[in-house]
Order: structure tokens, then C-alpha cells, then sequence
């Protein structure tokens, strides 16, 4: 769980708030795309 915290930590260094939550909502919604995907597979 750490090791995802600091790559999460490092990927948003930089950026604003609001880039923070566009970035967040952009990896939800693949995350929501490739869980469907692998449902559609069985």
C-alpha cells in the first residue's frame, strides 16, 4: 500500500487542485472500464 501511495504522491506532485481531481477521475474511470472488460471476458 505505501509503494502506491508514493507513486500516487509522485504522479500529482506538481499539479493544481483541480487537475488533482480531473487525474483522479480519469483513473476511476479506467479502472471502471478494464473491471467491465475483464467481465465481459468470463
Amino acid at each position: 500500500m505505501r509503494e502506491i501511495r508514493d507513486k500516487f504522491s509522485i504522479e500529482i506532485m506538481d499539479m493544481t487542485f483541480e487537475q488533482e481531481k480531473e487525474y483522479i477521475k480519469n483513473q476511476l474511470a479506467e479502472l471502471r472500464l478494464k473491471k467491465r472488460n475483464r467481465q465481459k471476458a468470463f
